[in-house]
């Protein structure tokens, strides 16, 4: 039974593995979905075509039909160009992406349209579509016209044209019909296997009005004398054609919604009970057309991908770089109906907003306002959260938004600092026998943020308890760690270079303290300055700003300075700086604000004086070119973590051991067969523990505790795993030890029997002086009855001679005599056996008393 019920429980986790993960659990209805795939309408992936959703879905007579993408168009977008009252397929929009499935047109104006055609709609559909159905504003089916599929149809009128009065037929109708076969014409002339137009008729008794069109087309083969146009019983405008009424709604069939390979479709289902809705006049079954609100789009996100080999978004910010959200992201929503239920099919923007976070810490929120005026949107704030000084720091940027119909849409960026960090490939759980070694890496891979290998690099660590070589059954976590040296080149620092009145200046003394300027060219910044000179020097002092130009410069040989007011040396004035005093202020309180101090003192380069260039050097002339800090060489290390739950399957069968080989026992001690035999197994597993396997019977041989009997059974063990295992033996049952009154009873014999006994020891113990005389008695008792057996033997010896010679002369008498000569032997023999019965019996006695 158990294995049964095991083979049950399989079977039913198979069908749960290739049931459709799409099936309907709540409202019973039957989904049709292009080539029966959900992923065909949904993606992401599919064996067959993606055709995409439109969000509409077609519900009528317990189906729900999902439309494909671009299969449903609505009359008040069309645009009759050409004014002549008709829409052509030019005149209704985009050709349909997908015609093989079901197209929908919805009449949502207060007019009647019509659609026409110029080759049998097959241009209103790309391709034609044979199956039109018609609903009324209720969503009633008004309309069926089918010129693919056949069906049974019975003629009450007096003929096939105007007096016509065509409906389904019955099952005798159908019946007789084919029962003529090649005679029906003849024999059931008003009965047809054709193709159809059906109408509800109020008017008409049985509810509607129906009528043949032909194979391919629309018309009625019936009226082939009427002009095309007029080719339909009850049709008033060109039957070709596809007259819409105002709130009317027409749904028709394309060739993936019949029949493929012989196997009856759902959406040939859905159509092959539509004539059977019309024909029931009371029927409550109505159609809807319902659309499926979308979730609002981001468009322009996917534009910021650093890494287009990672799935989804990663953008990464250069090290110590600025970082702000994109202003190019927007999100919109398609407003599909007015307050008035009417459709406008708009698209709208909406404001969004996109919090920072790290883990699972939102660090903060900027919202994103859309202004429909400007067609702009407004960041609430900058992002200030992000830390790009922190190499390899990985934050997450969700953008999120609500639509108005309450539908949510939300999309996660990655953004981390440097470099896209590494990542592993193929990590997935697994499964693994035991006793097998296993190579824990197995499939997966690891590659940088650049795609580059880095495989080897993985580190693999596992419990203690497990052994790669020899896996026991069990479940274990696998780590995984990988980390990425990054390393960074730097750059050195560009020292300064000082140019006087245009000439680059070489042999400069940077930053150095030195005891006096006047032989050398000096320039001071970021270091502690002291002017130290006391006297006259032949030298110029110049202040020059952080980009590099002239501020002020002094002539210390005379005083004079120049500067913004005074912008060359023959300008400036004498009186100013006319003391070491007041220079040391100025050019230490300059230093102090970042400027650079440039000091030329009287050399020369190339026969240039450097103190001539520095007084030809006017104000706002470029005389340094900064300093440029170097950036030292940077070593990061990334480390990425993950894991993978490995299951070693046991595949070892548990043990079960007979206690006894010579088993016995009887009803009196076990409850049921069962239990009786299971009671001589002990089992026990490698992994598993007693309380976890599984012990039942798997034969019983037929064993009835209250029938004495020698029974084969075999006794199954099974493991969590399904390992299983046998054990046969034999069980004896024995009778059942008697009832408890029989014991008493008993137990009354036993307790007389040993009080006898006592007694019997009692009176021996009084003879023991007697015995040696009554030993002697015996003795002589014993040699006395030897004789006389010995006297006995030889008289039967006598006896049986004369018995004998008796026989043989009893032969030769007449009946009676013989009897009698009988009778007197067989007295002679009982007195024989008489005699030698009182003597054993005399013995016995002798024999019991002593």
């Amino acid at each position: 039974m158990k294995k049964i019920i095991a083979m049950l429980l399989f079977c039913f986790a198979v069908l749960v593995v290739l049931a459709p993960s799409y099936a309907d659990e709540t409202d019973g209805m039957i989904e049709i979905y292009p080539y029966g795939d959900p992923g065909a309408l949904y993606g992401p992936s599919t064996i067959y075509t993606l055709v995409g959703d439109s969000n509409w879905d077609f519900e009528f007579n317990n189906y729900r039909y999902h439309i494909v993408r671009s299969g449903v168009k609505w009359a008040s977008s069309f645009n009759d160009a050409n004014a002549d009252g008709y829409f052509s397929a030019s005149e209704i929009g985009p050709a349909l992406s997908w015609n093989a499935f079901a197209s929908v047109i919805i009449n949502d104006t207060e007019d009647d349209i019509e659609l026409s055609t110029t080759n049998n709609r097959t241009d209103l559909t790309t391709v034609v579509q044979r199956i039109y159905t018609y609903y009324n504003q209720d969503g009633k089916l008004m309309m069926f016209e089918d010129h693919i599929f056949q069906y049974y149809i019975h003629n009450d009128g007096t003929d096939a044209t105007e007096n016509a009065d065509w409906r389904l037929a019955t099952e005798s109708e159908k019946a007789a019909f084919i029962a003529a076969g090649a005679d029906a014409a003849t024999l059931t002339p008003n009965t047809r296997y054709s193709h159809i137009r059906m109408m509800v008729d109020p008017a008409e008794d049985k509810g509607y009005v129906l009528e043949p069109i032909g194979y391919l087309g629309w018309t009625n083969p019936d009226l082939v004398d009427l002009p095309e146009n007029e080719r339909s019983l009850f049709i008033l405008t060109d039957p070709r054609n596809v007259a819409i009424p105002a709130g009317w709604t027409v749904m028709s069939f394309g060739t993936k919604d019949r029949d493929a390979d012989g196997v009856r479709s759902k959406a040939t289902e859905l159509i092959a009970s539509m004539p059977l809705v019309i024909a029931d006049k009371d029927t409550e079954l109505r159609a809807s057309f319902l659309y499926k609100a979308l979730a609002p789009a981001f468009a322009g996100i996917t534009a910021q991908d650093d890494d287009p080999n990672t799935p989804g978004v990663q953008i990464v910010i250069d090290h110590n770089g600025s970082f702000n959200l994109s202003n190019a992201v927007n999100v919109s929503w398609v407003r599909m109906f007015d307050e008035g239920g009417a459709i406008i099919n708009e698209t709208e923007k909406l404001s969004y907003a996109v919090d920072i976070m790290q883990g699972e810490e939102v660090l903060e929120t900027i919202e994103f306002v859309y202004d429909s005026e400007l067609d702009k949107y407004t960041p609430s704030a900058a992002v200030t959260a992000i830390d790009t000084t922190e190499f390899g720091a990985a934050y997450v940027a969700k953008y999120y938004t609500t639509s108005p119909e309450g539908k949510e849409s939300v999309v996660l960026v990655d953004v981390v600092v440097g470099v896209i960090p590494p990542r592993f490939i193929g990590i997935s759980n697994r499964f693994h026998d035991e006793d097998q070694p296993i190579d824990l890496l197995g499939s997966i891979t690891a590659v940088d943020g650049e795609g580059n290998d880095m495989t080897d690099d993985i580190v693999i660590t596992y419990p203690a308890s497990f052994n790669p070589f020899y896996p026991q059954p069990g479940v274990y976590k696998i780590d995984l760690q990988l980390t990425q040296h990054i390393h960074i080149e730097g750059t050195p620092d560009v020292d300064p270079v000082v140019f006087l009145n245009g000439i680059q200046w070489s042999n400069v003394y940077i930053n150095e303290k030195v005891g006096n300027f006047t032989d050398k060219v000096t320039i001071f910044w970021g270091a502690d300055f002291v002017y130290n000179e006391t006297g006259y020097a032949t030298m110029v002092i110049m202040e020059v700003s952080a980009e590099g130009k002239l501020i002020q410069a002094v002539d210390r040989t005379n005083w004079q300075l120049w500067n913004s007011e005074f912008p060359t040396r023959a300008q400036g004035p004498t009186n100013v700086m006319d003391s070491d005093a007041k220079v040391k202020a100025w050019v230490e309180a300059a230093a102090d604000n970042g400027s650079y101090i440039v000091i030329a003192g009287n050399v020369s380069v190339n026969g240039t004086s450097s103190l001539t260039a520095a007084r030809a050097t006017a104000f706002d002339t470029t005389v340094v070119t900064p300093h440029v800090q170097g950036i030292p060489d940077q070593d990061h290390y990334i480390v990425i973590n993950n894991s993978y739950t490995l299951t070693v399957d046991d595949r070892t069968a548990p043990v079960a051991m007979v206690v006894n080989s010579n088993y016995r026992v009887n009803a009196s001690q076990f409850a049921n067969a069962s239990q009786a035999i299971l009671a001589n197994v002990v089992a026990y597993d490698n992994y598993d523990t007693p309380s976890q396997l599984a012990m039942f019977v798997e034969s019983n041989g037929g064993l009835n505790l209250n029938v004495p009997g020698t029974y084969n059974v075999m006794v199954a063990v099974e493991d969590r795993a399904g390992n299983s295992t046998t054990a046969s033996f034999s069980v004896t049952v024995v009778a059942a030890p008697a009832s408890g009154d029989q014991l008493a009873a008993l137990n009354a014999q036993i307790t007389a029997l040993q009080n006898a006994l006592d007694a019997a020891l009692a009176a021996n113990d009084e003879m023991g002086e007697d015995l040696e005389d009554l030993q002697a008695e015996l003795a002589a008792l014993q040699a006395e009855l030897a004789a006389k057996v010995a006297q006995l033997q030889d008289l039967i010896d006598s006896l049986e001679e004369q018995i004998g010679e008796l026989e043989d002369n009893v032969g030769a008498l007449p009946v009676d005599a013989g009897c009698a000569a009988l009778f007197n032997v067989s007295n002679i023999s009982l007195s024989l056996l008489g005699l030698l019965t009182l003597s054993g019996l005399a013995f016995f006695l002798f024999k019991r008393k002593y």
